[in-house]
């Protein structure tokens, strides 16, 4: 029989049997309603089960394993029909067995060992649902550990170790899954250790030690907690300290020394923190200063030195938080000053010179603002070793008396500034030292007085505004050598004391005064013929002010007059060359009155004036050509004052009346002429009362009874009598 089967109604139903040719039992199965269901079991003729399948309703499930001709077991692990694993126990040719396994529901579950061919255990590992778990150890052949490895919940945990032959030992700390370091105990090809380590939960802590090959010590470290917690130290092969230090909480933090390879102290210093703190002193190789200096937490401060081999100082710096700050200077190994400035934020600023102490002179000037080179000025020399030009700054700025010498040093210029800006004195002379010009600058333009000379003697002045020249003069000479003129000029530019021109044969042609620029005194113009006078004027403040006078060439009166701050004022007086006078009275520039003597045909003086004191003052006559008077004015210092009166005729009043102080005051009256007999008065023409100048009534009467009429039918309304009324 190949195959006992079972069927119930058309499907198949029951236990379903195989057999080999042999009769033995080849497999058995079972079905319900058609479907595969529960263990299913396959065997070898020679009656070995070699296989186990397992099924629930129709489908595939729980563990399935198959054993080969060779002895390897293959499992599959099965969810209804889904695989969730496969795995097997595998052997050698010599069919020992490969590994040990331990599954539970198709996961790894429980210890699995691995076996060399010679049955010797390889490994031991144990899981957990599929998940590594515990310590796993991997051994040698020769049972030797080779490898320890530590897992927690599937993830690697803990310290790791791995052993190699030559006995160098590497170590991994993890963290669930996290590698936290990296380390291991290293040898030297003769087995020497390089370095003694010291670990707590994958952390450095405590002492580290590394040595030479030949055994010495080449540091020591110490850690906690995987810092640099305590003594730092370094050496030679041959035991030679080079560096000691200290750490705190992984930090430099105390005394710090170095040495050269001599035995020499190189560098002594502090930490604090981690930072350099306190003071810094270093060597060189046969224990001389080299630099000395100061931290502050981490920054250079203060004074810092360097010297020569010499032992001379070389350098001085200034610190403040860490950054150049303050003077710098060079010296060379004499002790001479070759370099000095200041620096400001670790940068050049201000002024900075260098020097030749072998020539004994400065080499250069220059200025910097914040590291950016705002002048840089070298010095120049003549061959013989003097100086071509001496300069003068504030800054960056030419300021100050700039002097350009010839190669004797004598004076060649002098240009004098103000920040950068030609302002104040300018001088030229010749290598005799002789002037040749002496002038002023402002802001860069020519300005105030130029003067130029030659062979000792000026030739020309100039007076500058702005780079304008406004006003100069130029010494010039008549044929025989005479000067035309003498000018004196303030060095300001101002026209100051005397100035002459001169005729021909030296007399004064004009004098003129001056004081700082302004007119002043008094001021002369001659006569070339008799060198008289022609006029004579005087100034103040720049201002003709004072008497005024003109004369003929004879000497006659021409002019008299007085001016007042540059106007005509007072009294004017005029002569013709007949000697026929004329008057004109002004008031600060305003002609207020003129007079001029006139005459009758039978040469009667027709009004006859009173002055004092360039003012009209005292009583002023008129006459009627027999001699008479025909009116009387009074004046006192030019104000009209006291009875003014005019008449017809003799002793007949035309009108009279009062002034006070220039103004009319109290009562006026004005008369009609009688045409009767002479001296007779005439009737009351009208009566006008002022008071202080202001009319305050009026009356106006007829010529033949005294009626009270309108006085417009009289006079009109422009009648000269009450031109004034008001005044």
């Amino acid at each position: 029989l190949i195959e006992k089967i079972s069927y119930k109604e058309g499907l198949k139903d029951g236990k379903f049997t195989g057999y080999y040719e042999n009769g033995e039992v080849k497999y058995k199965k079972r079905y319900t309603a058609d479907q595969p269901d529960g263990k299913w079991e396959y065997y070898t003729a020679a009656g070995k089960k070699n296989a186990v399948q397992i099924y629930v309703e129709g489908k595939r499930n729980e563990e399935w394993y198959r054993i080969d001709k060779k002895g390897d077991t293959y499992y599959q692990y099965w969810d209804q029909d889904s695989l969730v694993s496969e795995y097997a126990d595998l052997h050698y040719p010599n069919g020992q067995l490969i590994e040990k396994i331990s599954y539970k529901e198709g996961l790894k579950d429980g210890k699995f060992t691995g076996y060399y061919p010679s049955g010797k255990v390889e490994y031991v590992k144990r899981y957990e649902e599929d998940k590594p778990m515990g310590k796993w150890k991997f051994v040698r052949e020769d049972g030797t550990t080779k490898k320890i490895e530590i897992y927690e919940t599937g993830k690697k945990n803990d310290e790791w170790i791995t052993y190699e032959k030559n006995g160098d030992v590497y170590y991994q700390f993890w963290d669930m899954d996290s590698l936290v370091s990296e380390y291991a105990d290293l040898h030297y090809p003769n087995g020497q250790l390089i370095e003694k380590i010291s670990y707590k939960d994958g952390r450095k802590n405590g002492k580290f030690t590394g040595y030479y090959e030949n055994g010495q010590t080449k540091h020591i470290r110490t850690y906690k907690d995987d810092k640099l917690d305590g003594k730092f130290a370094d050496y030679t092969e041959s035991g030679q300290i080079l560096r000691k230090q200290g750490y705190m909480n992984g930090l430099l933090d105390g005394p710090s020394k170095e040495w050269y390879l001599n035995g020499e102290v190189k560098v002594k210093t502090a930490y604090k923190e981690g930072k350099l703190d306190g003071g810094f002193m270093s060597y060189d190789s046969l224990g001389r200063k080299v630099t000395k200096g100061e931290y502050e937490m981490g920054l250079k401060a203060g004074d810092w030195l360097t010297w020569y081999p010499s032992g001379k100082k070389k350098e001085r710096s200034s610190y403040f938080s860490g950054k150049a700050n303050g003077p710098y200077t060079l010296w060379d190994e004499i002790g001479r000053i070759i370099k000095e400035g200041e620096y400001s934020d670790d940068l050049k600023h201000g002024v900075w010179i260098t020097f030749d102490p072998d020539l004994d002179r400065q080499e250069s000037y220059e200025y910097y603002d914040m590291g950016i080179a705002k002048l840089k000025y070298f010095y120049k020399y003549y061959d013989n070793g003097n100086v071509m030009e001496e300069p003068a700054f504030t800054e960056y700025y030419r300021d100050g008396e700039w002097r350009q010498l010839f190669d004797n040093e004598r004076l060649q210029y002098l240009t004098t500034y103000s920040l950068g800006k030609k302002y104040g004195l300018y001088e030229e002379w010749t290598i005799k030292k002789d002037l040749v010009q002496r002038g002023y600058y402002e802001n860069d333009l020519l300005s105030a007085l130029w003067t130029y000379v030659r062979n000792d003697s000026v030739i020309k002045y100039e007076v500058y505004d702005a780079d304008s020249i406004i006003d100069g003069f130029i010494y010039e000479y008549y044929d025989n050598d005479k000067k035309k003129a003498d000018a004196v000029f303030l060095e300001n530019g101002k026209r100051d004391q005397k100035w002459y021109t001169y005729f021909e044969e030296g007399q004064d042609s004009t004098i003129s005064v001056y004081d700082a620029g302004e007119k002043t005194g008094t001021w002369y113009v001659y006569y070339d013929s008799t060198f008289e006078a022609v006029t004579e004027t005087n100034y103040e403040n720049n201002l003709k002010h004072g008497d005024h006078r003109e004369w003929y060439i004879d000497e006659r009166k021409k002019v008299e007059g007085y001016y007042e701050e540059g106007k005509k004022h007072l009294l004017w007086a005029f002569w013709d060359e007949r000697g026929y006078q004329r008057f004109e009275e002004w008031r600060m520039g305003v002609l207020y009155d003129t007079f001029e003597y006139e005459y009758y045909e039978n040469g009667q003086l027709k009004e006859e004036p009173s002055y004092k004191n360039r003012m009209k003052h005292g009583k002023w006559f008129r006459y009627f050509p027999d001699g008479e008077i025909s009116g009387v004015r009074e004046f006192s210092k030019g104000l009209r004052v006291g009875e003014w009166v005019d008449y017809y005729r003799k002793d007949e009043i035309a009108f009279k009346g009062l002034y006070n102080n220039d103004k009319k005051d109290g009562p006026w009256i004005w008369y009609y002429m009688n045409r009767g007999a002479l001296g007779e008065q005439g009737n009351v023409m009208s009566e006008v009362d002022f008071r202080n100048g202001e009319l305050i009534s009026e009356k106006c009467y007829t010529r033949e009874d005294g009626e009270i009429i309108n006085c417009q039918e009289i006079f009109g309304e422009n009648d000269y009598r009450f031109a004034d009324q008001k005044n």
